[in-house]
């Protein structure tokens, strides 16, 4: 796989996010501080656990499997001048659920192998569109890597966001190919199982906008953009 690059994102912020996973907890909504790689008027979105559903869905010749994982936090900083993006969304890879659990014990024992890779991190680095500046709707692409079963695989999403004051509402859908990318291919529970899962997310965060960043970070929940 080509090298692809990535801009940095604080280390406290994926500490405190993997430490939070790994320990069960229910963490609040993370702070994300963007670093001075991007320009000094942003837009954070911090995304909400509690009002972010994930569920996916696996096609077999007998019966769909569906389930759901629990999202455990993230925010993305996006320098509103241009496509960058940086942040970090987390998914906790053990709390999959598909109604079954002789079937949830093999998705996580023996596809994702959570105990050796227990988190699946989405790494923001490009939002391509324009993000609504007050109540409205639009559609972008959000590119960046997706960090699964230990490896790291180019991502790109076509995300449409719905703004409503201060609040976002972001949907996508997507298709991970979990047997390309390394991942075994389940049999027994699993019969006749598609190679490919389709995955919907439909997560609500919070907007602030941040002004002269490289001089300390200063943020507030208005809807109107910081000055130049």
């Amino acid at each position: 796989m080509m090298p692809h690059a990535r801009f940095p994102f604080p280390l406290f912020f994926s500490i405190a996010l993997l430490s939070a996973s790994l320990a069960g907890a229910q963490p609040g909504p993370p702070q994300a501080k963007p670093s001075a790689a991007i320009p000094a008027r942003n837009i954070e979105i911090h995304f909400d656990p509690q009002s972010t559903q994930i569920r996916f869905k696996v096609v077999s010749l007998l019966r769909d499997v569906r389930g759901t994982f629990q999202f455990k936090g993230g925010a993305l900083a996006i320098d509103s001048d241009s496509t960058l993006a940086q942040g970090e969304l987390l998914v906790d890879a053990t709390t999959g659920r598909t109604g079954s659990e002789a079937r949830d014990k093999e998705l996580r024992d023996e596809v994702l192998e959570t105990g050796r890779y227990p988190s699946i991190l989405f790494h923001a680095e490009h939002l391509r569109g324009l993000m609504p500046k007050s109540d409205g709707s639009s559609d972008v692409i959000a590119e960046g890597m997706l960090t699964i079963h230990g490896a790291d695989h180019p991502m790109q999403m076509k995300v449409h966001l719905v703004r409503v004051g201060n609040v976002l509402r972001a949907t996508t859908r997507f298709s991970v190919p979990y047997v390309e990318w390394g991942m075994k291919n389940p049999h027994g529970t699993f019969f006749h199982l598609s190679k490919l899962v389709q995955v919907d997310v439909n997560a609500k965060g919070t907007i602030r906008t941040v002004a002269t960043i490289n001089r300390g970070a200063q943020s507030n929940d208005s809807d109107e953009e910081a000055p130049h």
